[in-house]
């Protein structure tokens, strides 16, 4: 639900604050982990499951890249390079608007939450 609610908090207030910024991407992957996880309970990697949450492959690549190269500080330069705040509003568009496609169920049930926690 954390995970969730800072997500959540970004789409609805987008900001430039590097923090935000800069831990986005980890916080998105981590969310896609836990959710995909529970719902696609197979062991198999991130790329297959998040199939279940995104039909279109290009919209599925997008992600998968943005979740990746921002997650994964491989070199100096690549630890300091963070997305622009119209990236991270894009990408989270994406996967909040697909959670709720696919499980509009558990999708209003975490809004409900985050809107307790927020309040």
């Amino acid at each position: 639900h954390y995970l969730f609610w800072l997500i959540h908090c970004f789409k609805t207030a987008p900001s430039t604050d590097f923090y935000q910024l800069y831990n986005l991407p980890n916080l998105m992957r981590r969310y896609l982990e836990a959710f995909l996880s529970f719902k696609v309970p197979k062991h198999i990697g991130l790329e297959t499951k998040l199939e279940f949450l995104i039909d279109d492959s290009v919209v599925r690549d997008r992600v998968l890249k943005f979740i990746h190269h921002y997650s994964h500080g491989n070199s100096l330069s690549r630890a300091l390079n963070f997305p622009d705040l119209q990236e991270c509003t894009d990408i989270v568009t994406i996967v909040i608007d697909a959670v709720e496609s696919k499980d509009k169920i558990h999708f209003d049930s975490l809004v409900e939450v985050v809107t307790v926690i927020t309040s």
